[in-house]
């Protein structure tokens, strides 16, 4: 029978890994940018309430009033009469007084 010749050992090359591996790190970059924004704007598509099921938002978000603008409305507005007392309002909410003052203010602007 015939014996098989060996071989001598080839030496290999070591090859660079650089260039795939940031390829690949920038690939996976690429996909989670990509992912990113499609989670944005599911989010601003439901905010608005063009897609899905939720709620849309009704009233935009109320702007802070700035200290001086606050100081005028509590001059102007005279103080309420202490006999008929209503439960106060919860934080945050605008009573109908503010909401006019804060109209009258964006009016003058225009």
């Amino acid at each position: 029978m015939a014996q098989k010749k060996r071989k001598a050992p080839v030496s290999r090359k070591r090859r660079s890994w650089t260039v795939p591996k940031l390829l690949l790190i920038l690939g996976y970059g690429v996909v989670f940018v990509f992912l990113g924004v499609i989670f944005l704007m599911r989010q601003e598509l439901f905010r608005v309430g063009i897609f899905g099921d939720k709620p849309a938002v009704r009233a935009p978000a109320p702007t802070p009033v700035p200290p001086q603008v606050a100081k005028e409305l509590q001059r102007q507005a005279p103080a309420p009469p202490s006999s008929t007392s209503s439960p106060p309002p919860h934080p945050g909410e605008i009573t109908p007084d503010e909401k006019q003052a804060l109209d009258d203010i964006l009016r003058s602007k225009r």
